[in-house]
C-alpha cells in the first residue's frame, strides 16, 4: 500500500522518491515513501499502529520527514481537529521509533492563493491552512517543552515560501493540475528546504540515541 492510489503506484509518491534519491542518496540510499492518495491523519495513525512501519526502521534512528494534514483540511476537518490528528501521529512516532522527526507545515494549496480573483477576496483555503500552521507551531512548542524526547528529536520546517512566486502566488509549475500534489519541480524546490533540517536532526538524534541513520522514511500527504 506504500506510495499508492487505490492499490496502484501513485505518481506523486514515485516522483518524491526519485527526487529524494537525487538529493539524499549518498546519505540515505533507501528512501521509503509511505504515502497513500487521500491519506488523512487518522488513516496514517491506523497504518502505523497496525504494522506499516518496518521494525528495522523503528530502531534504526533513520530520519523521518512528516507531511500530513492537508487532506484533513480539504475534507472539512477544522484546523484544531487537524492539528490534534497530526499530534497523535507525532506522539506515536516519538514513542515507537528512535528517529528524529522533521514535521513540515501544511503547504500552500488551491487555485486562488493568496486571493481569489477578480473579486480579490482572501482564499478560504489559505485562511484555514494559515490557522492550522499557527496552531501547529504552538503544538510543537508545547510538546518540545514538556517532552525530553520531543525536545531532542522533533523539528518543525517551514518551506511554504519555496512554492510561491515573488508576488506570493502558488507557482503552478511546481504543482500538479489539482494544485495539491507537487510535480518533480516542486519536490526539487521542497527537498532542499527540508535537507538542512533532516541533516541537523539526524546529527542531534544520533547523539541522543547513539544510533546512525541508514535509511530515510518520508510520510507525506498525498
Amino acid at each position: 500500500l506504500r506510495g499508492t492510489m487505490g492499490g496502484a503506484p501513485h505518481s506523486p509518491s514515485l516522483i518524491c522518491r526519485e527526487v529524494m534519491l537525487r538529493e539524499f542518496g549518498s546519505e540515505w540510499p533507501q528512501p521509503l515513501v509511505l504515502a497513500i492518495a487521500g491519506d488523512r491523519t487518522q488513516h496514517m495513525l491506523w497504518r502505523l499502529q497496525n504494522g506499516e512501519m518496518p521494525n528495522n526502521l523503528r530502531v534504526s534512528g533513520a530520519p523521518i520527514s512528516l507531511l500530513i494534514g492537508t487532506n484533513n483540511l480539504l475534507s472539512g476537518d477544522s484546523p484544531l481537529q487537524t492539528v490534534k490528528g497530526i499530534l497523535a501521529v507525532v506522539e506515536w512516532l516519538l514513542a515507537n521509533t528512535l528517529s528524529p522527526i522533521v514535521l513540515s507545515s501544511i503547504l500552500p494549496i488551491g487555485r486562488c492563493w493568496p486571493n481569489c480573483t477578480p473579486v480579490g477576496q482572501p482564499s478560504p483555503v489559505r485562511s484555514v491552512v494559515l490557522e492550522c500552521n499557527d496552531a501547529l507551531r504552538r503544538m510543537v512548542k508545547r510538546l518540545r517543552w514538556r517532552s525530553p524526547h520531543a525536545s531532542a528529536r522533533l523539528r518543525l520546517a517551514w518551506c511554504d515560501s519555496v512554492l510561491l512566486t515573488r508576488t506570493g502566488q502558488i507557482d503552478k509549475q511546481l504543482m500538479m493540475p489539482d494544485l495539491v500534489h507537487l510535480t518533480a519541480q516542486g519536490y526539487n524546490r521542497l527537498l532542499p528546504c527540508l535537507a538542512p533540517h533532516l541533516r541537523a536532526a539526524t546529527q542531534k538524534g544520533s547523539e541522543a540515541n547513539s544510533s546512525d541513520a541508514s535509511d530515510d522514511v518520508t510520510l507525506s500527504q498525498q
